[in-house]
């Protein structure tokens, strides 16, 4: 028999707000980061991407953004990561979900977290469509065909055509096709590209067509995932915001707040007070050097 896994209200509103608070933080940061770009880009793994940055259109941190969180064996809420690149998750809180709910009986009290989801992700993915002015879009949804990106990517294409007035097309982030300064997905002209891919792999890849795609991004095509989102992405986006705090970059308020919910993370292990951490790699996706972040026993519960 199917159960369910139930979270008590009172964690969740708090999960909620701690989210809304550290978001005010993670885009301070990312201004300044931006503002910065030249000095920041090698340690953000984001080389060759700054001057691309420079011209975005939309303020947003991101489309759709995911955050990791457990709660420790204290039954304190820690973030681990942010990740607005390629949102994991989406199909199950949304189409799966709705399946394993047919199976099981919902007593009276109880409110799905993910009830809202569909429309708030075409609420938000509207105000990035209008922030780049294009008359009548059409959206292409891509990915590489690897079974988590492709039924994510999916799922997103299923919800636009359901709920919203946009002209969608679906497919294989490979088979973008770059005639002069337009771009095609089965013959089909695209002006918006939500895509299940990191953006870092553009540079680097082999295609030519995506190659020379970010030549024409922010100009002629526009990606619904904005480009900044990579600088949150990185995994010394944390390190850095305890960096910054040796600045006196944060106010008394946001201080509490990355202290109470970021586990302390640096690029020094002489740095480290514990014995309990987990490392991460950094300058690149299977970078060389490594990230620490102090856990202090924390143990994955959800």
């Amino acid at each position: 028999k199917t159960s369910l896994a139930i979270l008590q209200e009172e964690k969740f509103d708090e999960l909620k707000y701690a989210s809304e608070k550290l978001l005010k933080i993670f885009k301070k940061t990312r201004n300044y980061l931006l503002d910065n770009i030249n000095l920041y880009e090698d340690i953000l793994s984001i080389n060759g991407l700054g001057q691309l940055m420079k011209k975005e259109l939309s303020s947003e941190l991101s489309f759709i953004g995911r955050m990791d969180w457990i709660l420790d064996i204290h039954d304190n809420w820690k973030v681990l990561e942010i990740n607005g690149e390629t949102p994991a998750g989406i199909c199950e809180a949304v189409y799966v979900e709705e399946i394993i709910l047919k199976e099981c009986d919902i007593d009276e009290g109880f409110e799905r977290i993910n009830k809202d989801l569909k429309r708030k992700i075409i609420s938000q993915g509207k105000r990035l469509v209008e922030s780049y002015d294009v008359d009548n879009p059409t959206i292409a949804f891509v990915a590489l065909t690897y079974y988590e990106d492709w039924v994510n990517t999916n799922a997103l294409y299923r919800i636009f055509k359901e709920t919203s007035d946009y002209s969608c097309i679906y497919g294989n982030i490979e088979d973008l096709v770059i005639e002069g300064e337009k771009v095609y997905l089965y013959g089909t002209e695209v002006d918006i590209i939500f895509r299940y891919y990191p953006l870092d792999w553009f540079i680097k890849e082999d295609n030519a067509n995506l190659k020379n795609l970010i030549n024409l991004v922010n100009d002629k095509v526009f990606f619904l995932n904005p480009i900044n989102t990579i600088i949150m992405q990185s995994k010394s986006f944390f390190s850095i915001i305890y960096a910054l705090i040796e600045r006196d970059f944060y106010t008394v308020e946001e201080l509490g707040f990355i202290k109470k919910y970021i586990p302390f993370t640096t690029f020094d292990f002489n740095e480290l007070k514990s014995n309990e951490f987990l490392i991460k790699p950094i300058l690149g996706r299977e970078g060389k050097l490594r990230l620490v972040m102090i856990w202090r026993k924390f143990l994955m519960r959800i």
